[in-house]
């Protein structure tokens, strides 16, 4: 029930990730600095010893507005993003095990402000952001098996373009990754699709959410539903939130 004040990054940054490591450590990367600079730096937070380390290893690209995800094997993906040239499409993968990091080539587009969810057979989706042009409807999928991107088609896409969404992964059946809400062109949607990690393609879920949301957060709950509350809406800023029933495939307002 106390607050502990902490010695502080090394550096300051904002648009960063911070990844909850098997180790119980957090790994901060990349973001913009206190003059706006791109950053390509890593730290490591020590709970037990409760302060931050600046590694000397650094990303292979400066980035922020990037996706991390945690993969089965306790390594780091780090995935696109974007740097002061705009968005990016590279990813890379940091090993706790040797504090290095390692190049795993292109995604199919450039995507800045995606989410990232880990599928059940361990792979990762990245769906929405935006490149240059606008919103993006469509999705990668990385392999760690490979280590690679894998190839997507249409199939795969989302049915709506999305910057600003929600990607959860849910842990009961029928396991899926949820993506709700964000925006095209400006318009927040009040949508749902359900990404069938078996069939490698998103469908319609069968109710919207009660307000259209951008920028809102989605957390997955202890009975497999998940909460969607808050963010943009037509209106301006939402206090308004739902609950969505994967099982059930319908919305409550709580």
């Amino acid at each position: 029930g106390t607050v502990a004040e902490l010695s502080g990054l090394n550096e300051a940054r904002m648009g960063h990730t911070a990844t909850l490591l098997t180790d119980g450590k957090v790994l901060i990367a990349g973001g913009q600095g206190a003059l706006g600079a791109d950053l390509d730096s890593l730290e490591i937070y020590d709970p037990d010893l409760r302060s931050f380390e600046l590694l000397t290893a650094t990303l292979g690209a400066a980035r922020f507005n990037h996706t991390a995800t945690l993969l089965r094997d306790g390594r780091v993906l780090l995935t696109g993003g974007q740097d002061a040239t705009g968005a990016l499409a590279s990813g890379e993968i940091f090993d706790p095990k040797t504090g290095l990091l390692t190049s795993v080539g292109d995604m199919g587009e450039a995507r800045t402000m995606a989410q990232a969810a880990r599928l059940p057979a361990g792979r990762v989706l990245i769906a929405g952001g935006q490149d240059g042009a606008g919103s993006l409807g469509t999705v990668e999928i990385f392999d760690p098996i490979a280590d690679a991107f894998l190839a997507t088609d249409i199939a795969n896409d989302m049915g709506e373009k999305r910057t600003g969404l929600t990607l959860t992964a849910t842990t009961h059946d029928p396991v899926a990754a949820v993506a709700a809400g964000g925006s095209d062109a400006g318009t927040p949607s009040m949508t749902i699709e359900r990404f069938d990690w078996v069939l490698d393609s998103f469908a319609a879920a069968a109710y919207e959410m009660q307000d259209a949301r951008s920028g809102h957060f989605g957390v997955l709950l202890g009975d497999g539903q998940v909460l969607l509350a808050g963010g943009m809406s037509a209106a301006g800023i939402s206090v308004t939130g739902d609950i969505y029933d994967v099982d059930g495939d319908m919305v409550d307002v709580p």
